[in-house]
């Protein structure tokens, strides 16, 4: 077991360096600088501002003095805020991008899990056809409209909630709904096929002609089998997460990392580009792991390979 879990912590590491290395050239490859703009700079400030930062230097020279400093967690100075660190700068936007994403996988898991059980459980009833309804639609439906219609709801219409921020834990509702409604409906969806899957297994009808009822048929014997899939889907879940964070954020003008993955692309400031995106993909990787160890821990016939 521990060969291999060091064996996947090798793996981590290999996959940041090759996601540090395409993401840094790809940055170089693009067209313009970051010190472009509408309004030209004269030459020699433009000059001056490259040679302050590096740029000046071969691509190579750029690259070795990055990792280098990468790996002492130095990212460098932002090109955009003027006198920032971007350690600086993820270590302030990141506790908030953070509990962003905790509170909307924590919903999501929550409120998928207990619509797809319920509707596995009452398979004939409306909740059924509600569940796939709403698996449908919330996958099908841009998380830009999803918000836009529940500030006009909520914050418009009603005048509940508040329609932008991070200061209360009113503000928190709605990114954490916009966020969190697409990986509610691919869990409600999984777990409610994978829970009508194990209800027609041998061992089901063993314990219905035991006299159990059905109840606790579903939460005893079915639950934990039918949560593998799921389990197996966090991955791609916290993937979504993030991907999707960048829009919340920018959309409801959280101060997390996405808003500043945003206005980095844009102002194609390459040291805070490869800090979100470092920090990201390490979020990525380490969660695939951890849903390995999960998956092993919960089946003991599983072994990570």
């Amino acid at each position: 077991m521990l060969p291999n879990i060091l064996r996947k912590l090798l793996s981590l590491l290999l996959t940041l360096f090759v996601l540090a290395t395409i993401t840094f050239f790809l940055m170089h490859s693009v067209p313009g600088g970051p010190f472009d703009s509408e309004r030209a700079l004269p030459a020699a400030v433009k000059a001056n501002m490259a040679t302050s930062f590096g740029l000046d230097l071969p691509v190579w020279k750029q690259y070795t003095k990055y990792i280098f400093g990468m790996l002492h967690g130095d990212f460098g100075p932002s090109y955009k805020y003027i006198g920032r660190d971007v350690r600086e700068m993820i270590c302030e936007s990141l506790p908030i991008s953070l509990l962003l994403g905790v509170l909307a996988l924590g919903w999501a898991l929550l409120f998928g899990l207990g619509l797809g059980v319920m509707s596995a459980y009452k398979r004939k009833s409306m909740l059924s056809a509600f569940t796939s309804f709403f698996s449908v639609s919330s996958l099908s439906l841009p998380s830009y409209l999803l918000a836009a219609a529940l500030v006009y709801i909520f914050c418009v219409r009603l005048d509940i909630l508040p329609p932008a921020q991070w200061e209360s834990w009113r503000s928190m509702i709605l990114p954490v709904i916009t966020l969190g409604m697409r990986p509610a409906a691919m869990v409600a969806r999984l777990i409610r096929a994978s829970l009508l899957e194990s209800l027609q297994a041998d061992y089901v009808r063993t314990a219905r002609a035991k006299g159990l009822s059905e109840a606790v048929i579903l939460w005893k014997h079915c639950l934990r089998n039918s949560f593998l899939p799921v389990l197996s889907l966090l991955g791609l879940l916290v993937a979504n997460i993030i991907t999707g964070s960048f829009v919340v954020e920018y959309i409801f003008a959280i101060p997390g990392m996405g808003k500043y993955f945003i206005d980095a692309v844009t102002s194609r400031d390459y040291p805070l580009i490869m800090g979100v995106t470092m920090v990201y993909g390490f979020a990525l990787v380490a969660s695939n792991l951890l849903v390995d160890l999960a998956y092993a821990w919960l089946d003991p016939r599983i072994r990570i390979v």
